[in-house]
């Protein structure tokens, strides 16, 4: 049961900075809070743990905390829209402004979750305890 308290812990860091940042930081730089957010989240994941454990937990924490901070956005556009990031940027690149979508949240902040995750949980392995 430990495991999932922790899991669900790290979830919440990288939701909770991910969307709170929404409010502070320009949209052109969400997707690197997000990224931060995410390392931050891996490197408490991945505390205690062997290298590969580390990074397993981290992309675990980014994947389960980029949905919901995803599903949150989805339904509140005012923060989905930033949380869509590149995605967003690339769809507007190509097409029109008016294509912002507030659904682009959940691809964008799982892929940014797990691939960030891994590396802080990674990290945080090879910290001191």
């Amino acid at each position: 049961m430990a495991y999932w308290k922790k899991l669900l812990i790290g979830a919440l860091i990288y939701l909770i900075l991910g969307v709170i940042l929404v409010y502070v930081i320009p949209a052109a730089f969400v997707i690197y809070v997000a990224a931060i957010a995410a390392i931050i989240a891996g490197i408490y994941m991945g505390r205690g743990t062997t290298s590969m454990k580390g990074a397993i937990h981290g992309l675990l924490a980014g994947l389960l905390g980029g949905v919901i901070a995803g599903l949150i956005g989805g339904f509140v556009p005012g923060i989905g829209v930033p949380l869509g990031g590149w995605l967003n940027s690339l769809v507007v690149g190509v097409l029109e402004p008016a294509l912002q979508n507030p659904w682009y949240a959940l691809p964008s902040m799982s892929l940014v979750g797990i691939v960030f995750g891994a590396v802080g949980g990674f990290l945080g392995a090879k910290m001191r305890r």
